[in-house]
């Protein structure tokens, strides 16, 4: 008779004299040397400054030269009341959330009606192409573009005879948007990219019983794209939140080579920089530290939340 525990039990690793195998031994011992240079690379660079940050964020330090005063958490109190940090920490969600809404607007619209038309391959580079240029140089060639005197926008609007529509947009009241819009424009393409990729991992056969059933192209992206779409969604949302919060060079470029941008266009990240390097007077590295440790702490709530939101049933295809 057949011993049941003998089907029903996996075969194990083949063990001399109850020891693994040599082979699996040997993988044991390859797994340090794999491992430790990526360990050391992110404890220096990554893990190290940012407990440096937490520490620096308890005193109030200039740099080099002064001796750090202790704080505690003065510098974190001192946020609350920092009309600025406000009005930053504001920007910051703004910015994540319009401009997260537009680009996975225009990624899923992209996914939905685009993935099937001719030349996908060449349209996908063509969105994606923004992606891979220089955030600074993207924000000083808009910069020339909207200049509301000599800038390209207003230039081709006065020359088809459409000069009452010009405008100062890079003006207090326009900047922002503007802002919004061309970062919009710089980041759709590398989510559209992520959200197509994961599309074509759908099977065809599936998208082939919707024709057969007649079903229309948003039916066909509501009952079987965006259910098998819905994972890839859900990491390429918690990588815009984590670009998002540390928006920065872009920003800061935007309002012309040298120039800082003006206060109701900072985000989180600008600001941080300001109080770092003394641009709006003496170095502020504990403060800039504080406001640092925030933003972290605000980055790892925002991606609990959002995987806890889009955690949806594994789909098996």
């Amino acid at each position: 008779m057949t011993d049941r525990t003998s089907l029903s039990t996996p075969p194990r690793a083949s063990r001399v004299g109850g020891a693994t195998s040599p082979l699996d031994a040997q993988r044991r011992r390859l797994r340090v040397p794999f491992i430790l240079p990526a360990v050391i690379f992110y404890t220096v660079f990554f893990v190290a400054p940012s407990l440096a940050s937490f520490v620096i964020s308890l005193f109030r330090w200039r740099g080099a030269g002064d001796e750090p005063e202790w704080l505690g958490l003065g510098n974190f109190l001192r946020l609350f009341n920092d009309d600025i940090f406000r009005g930053a920490f504001v920007n910051t969600l703004v910015v994540l959330l319009v401009v997260g809404v537009i680009i996975f607007a225009l990624g899923f619209f992209f996914t939905a009606f685009v993935a099937e038309m001719r030349g996908k391959h060449m349209l996908r580079a063509l969105i994606f192409f923004p992606s891979l240029v220089n955030p600074v140089v993207l924000a000083i060639a808009w910069g020339f573009i909207l200049d509301p005197t000599r800038g390209a926008l207003n230039t081709t609007l006065r020359a088809i005879g459409l000069g009452e529509f010009t405008q100062v947009w890079l003006g207090p009241q326009l900047i922002f948007p503007m802002i919004l819009l061309t970062m919009s424009w710089m980041t759709v393409g590398l989510f559209t990219v992520i959200l197509m990729a994961g599309a074509d991992r759908i099977p065809t056969s599936l998208y082939e019983d919707c024709d057969l059933a007649g079903a229309t192209i948003g039916q066909r992206f509501r009952m079987v794209t965006l259910p098998l779409l819905w994972e890839v969604a859900a990491v390429a949302a918690v990588l815009w939140v984590i670009t998002a919060v540390k928006a920065f060079e872009f920003i800061y470029a935007f309002a012309g080579v040298g120039t800082a941008p003006p206060r109701s266009t900072w985000t989180a990240s600008v600001y941080v920089y300001m109080q770092g390097f003394g641009s709006q007077g003496l170095p502020e590295l504990g403060r800039a530290s504080a406001m640092s440790v925030v933003m972290l702490i605000v980055v790892g709530v925002l991606v609990v939340v959002l995987r806890k939101l889009m955690s949806r049933q594994k789909v098996e295809f």
